[in-house]
């Protein structure tokens, strides 16, 4: 059985053919497979946007563009030094700063939520 995120190909003869899996359009697999990633890193203590970080954005809103039935949730994280609440508030920070990368791309800001 094919994960939700990918779709193989059909059984023939009794066997499934060897080779590449495929992403299902419009999903997380299909995003990845098109931007390179699905994740973009910052800087210690950091919510800027780098310019590593601008040309994955860059390509998710590119794959956002086509795919505009598609709503994203974007986490931001930090990790484990700091107090809680400032980790939480850079982590917000981090979201933040993604989402309006996106939005100035030509992201609708209703088909993004962030955490």
């Amino acid at each position: 059985v094919a994960s939700p995120h990918t779709r193989e190909p059909a059984i023939r003869n009794g066997r499934r053919p060897t080779g590449r899996i495929y992403a299902l359009p419009g999903s997380q697999a299909a995003l990845i497979e098109a931007a390179g990633s699905d994740t973009v890193l910052f800087a210690l203590d950091s919510y800027g946007l780098d310019e590593p970080a601008r040309q994955i954005l860059g390509a998710q809103a590119g794959w956002l563009a086509q795919n505009s039935n598609v709503r994203v949730t974007i986490e931001g994280h930090a990790d484990e030094r700091g107090t809680r609440e400032y980790n939480l508030a850079l982590g917000e920070r981090r979201a933040n700063a993604a989402k309006n990368f996106l939005a100035a791309q030509g992201v609708d800001a209703d088909r993004m939520s962030i955490i």
